[in-house]
């Protein structure tokens, strides 16, 4: 999914390349931002224990939060050799994908571009005192799409999250 996705123009935040030359216990500001910012999450796996490897349940419960804090969101499980109900049961009543499915990169491409052309259209949120914890954190650059992986002990569980900037 890294390669595809990138081929298709989106900038990606992969921690394993992106975050190489931070120390592990820094990578925090640079998830939340992810976790704050994207409007698309896309989570993939192939075992119900890597859904639930403690670091990558942590990031989709905490989109999960955002999602239910009333922000538009879109949290989006993909499996692949493995029964889509052995998914967690806060995974379950989403709508789910085939990651094996021949249109499956395709597919989710096309996804990612409308919810992307979705948020663009939208008004912008009035303006708050102070700096959001977003703002704060998020790289000071402007970018107009940016993924972010996440693997799971090299097995294969990982997160995308897309981000959208305008």
């Amino acid at each position: 999914m890294y390669f595809h996705l990138k081929e298709k123009g989106f900038k990606i935040f992969f921690a394993e390349e992106t975050l190489k030359s931070i120390a592990g216990e820094k990578y925090e500001p640079y998830i939340f931002a992810a976790l704050s910012s994207a409007p698309v999450m896309i989570l993939v796996g192939s075992r119900r224990d890597y859904f639930e490897a403690t670091w990558v349940k942590n990031e989709w419960r905490r989109y999960l939060g955002l999602m239910n804090q009333g922000l538009k969101k879109t949290l989006i499980p993909a499996y692949f050799d493995m029964d889509p109900y052995h998914m967690p049961g806060e995974l379950r009543n989403l709508q789910a994908m085939n990651a094996a499915d021949f249109t499956f990169h395709e597919d989710i491409t096309e996804i990612i571009r409308k919810k992307l052309a979705d948020v663009k259209e939208e008004k912008p949120a009035p303006e708050t005192k102070g700096q959001s914890l977003r703002d704060k954190y998020a790289p000071k650059a402007k970018v107009d799409k940016l993924v972010n992986i996440t693997d799971c002990d090299r097995e294969f569980a990982i997160n995308v999250l897309v981000q959208c900037h305008g």
